[in-house]
């Protein structure tokens, strides 16, 4: 009887173990593309810093197994410029996102000087690009893209408590932001009704929906219209085409979840929903019934929807939606 339990405990182990083994492995898929022309690239190569490296198939594709970890990426192919990927989560059991675009090198060039027009080489334009990770992990911001730039140089807040951006001293009006290159005047909560150069306190775009925030504090295109002081490009990522997958999170003020729907191999949905949990704290501490301050609730929703119809046309359909609302006690 003895043997037989210690068998039994024996395999237990073995599997517990195993189980936990794939569970700290997570994956990353992807593929690899043309930069104008969007065909894709086969036989690219992907090598992750100290870990694994994987070739793309003849579709751009490729799939890489890889414990959980935050890697930087190489993507290199036979006439093309490399292209290294930084900050890349892999979470167990879950896959991440890794499309990347290459472009052509030219092997012969022509030299064309001028001193008159000549460019100053010391003369850089003020453009900052930041990966989701680098936003999820940048002390004191919460997940929030306004928070982090808010610490970049040139750029300031008209207080801590606005998360509005004062760029190069010019007004908080004369920034442009574009979501998935759609132009959007205000994403934050509680804007200031009685002054209109205020933002809200916080974003309403949860941390784990970015692909990427592009800000600009100077020489952007025309794209960017009449605008003087900043312009701030973020892109919402794609779910996962692989398989279904949630994510929990949570930080000093808010929690919510986001589920990855694969549509095929063609498309996915994106959904996200967070809810703010301060008005739950100050009910529980007591502070509000005070008279302090009051009940402030939020609660937003982020959508993402993809489907290539050709390796050259796509249809994304991006949906965000929030609520706000401030009670104020009796005592107020």
């Amino acid at each position: 009887m003895l043997r037989f339990c210690l068998i039994s405990l024996a395999v237990l182990v073995f599997f517990v173990s195993a189980s936990f083994s794939q569970a700290s492995k997570g994956f990353i898929t992807g593929q690899i593309t043309e930069h104008t022309s969007g065909q894709p690239i086969a036989g690219a190569k992907i090598s992750v810093k100290d870990a694994v490296e994987a070739t793309s198939d003849a579709d751009g594709n490729f799939r890489l197994d890889i414990e959980s970890g935050v890697y930087s990426a190489e993507i290199s192919a036979e006439g093309f410029a490399p292209v290294v990927k930084n900050q890349i989560g892999v979470t167990g059991g879950r896959n991440t996102l890794l499309n990347v675009e290459l472009e052509v090198t030219v092997s012969e060039s022509v030299e064309v000087r001028s001193e008159i027009f000549a460019v100053n080489a010391e003369q850089t334009v003020s453009n900052t690009t930041l990966s989701r990770e680098e936003i999820r992990q940048t002390p004191g911001s919460g997940g929030d893209p306004l928070r982090v730039i808010n610490s970049l140089p040139a750029v300031g807040a008209a207080s801590g408590e606005f998360a509005d951006l004062i760029v190069r001293g010019g007004a908080a009006d004369e920034n442009l932001t574009f979501i998935d290159n759609i132009p959007v005047a205000d994403f934050t909560y509680f804007t200031d009704k009685f002054d209109g150069n205020r933002g809200g306190r916080a974003s309403i775009l949860a941390p784990d929906v970015f692909e990427r925030a592009e800000f600009s504090a100077g020489g952007f295109g025309a794209r960017y219209g009449d605008k003087m002081s900043s312009a701030l490009d973020i892109d919402l990522r794609e779910a996962s085409r692989e398989r279904f997958q949630t994510v929990i999170f949570a930080d000093s003020g808010t929690a919510g979840g986001s589920l990855d729907v694969p549509l095929s191999k063609k498309g996915s949905w994106l959904f996200s929903a967070r809810r703010s949990y301060i008005d739950v704290a100050l009910d529980v501490a007591g502070i509000a019934e005070q008279g302090i301050i009051g009940y402030p609730r939020t609660l937003d929703f982020t959508n993402k929807f993809v489907y290539d119809f050709t390796p050259r046309h796509k249809l994304s359909v991006s949906v965000l939606n929030f609520f706000e609302n401030f009670d104020q006690t009796d005592e107020q």
